[in-house]
């Protein structure tokens, strides 16, 4: 499936309007991920919604579920620091996929 990247913004002196689209739903979305990028993402919904941030590599030869957040309807939640060891994929220049439950949370990036 062909995940679509989150754009990076910049903040300057001057502020930074975020700028963020759609989650898609259908098949996930990637931030580049050099560990000091922040994710963040809107819930634009009437209650609460889950992303799931997926794990790199494999234990004892098996995949790891992914870990599961939950963001409270109306609010942005920023996340940040995502260790390439951990969530980096091996197989995709160690970037960070994650999953969204609904075209409801858009998203959005600041390259750090």
């Amino acid at each position: 499936m062909a995940r679509t990247a989150v754009s990076l913004q910049t903040v300057t002196r001057v502020g930074l309007a975020a700028v963020s689209a759609a989650a898609d739903v259908a098949n996930g979305n990637y931030l580049d991920n050099p560990g000091r990028n922040i994710l963040i993402l809107f819930n634009n919904s009437g209650g609460p919604l889950n992303v799931t941030f997926q794990f790199a590599g494999q234990f004892d030869g098996q995949a790891v579920a992914g870990k599961v957040v939950s963001i409270p309807a109306g609010t942005v939640a920023l996340f940040g620091n995502f260790q390439q060891s951990i969530y980096g994929q091996q197989n995709d220049q160690g970037r960070l996929y994650f999953d969204a439950a609904s075209t409801s949370i858009t998203v959005g990036g600041i390259a750090g």
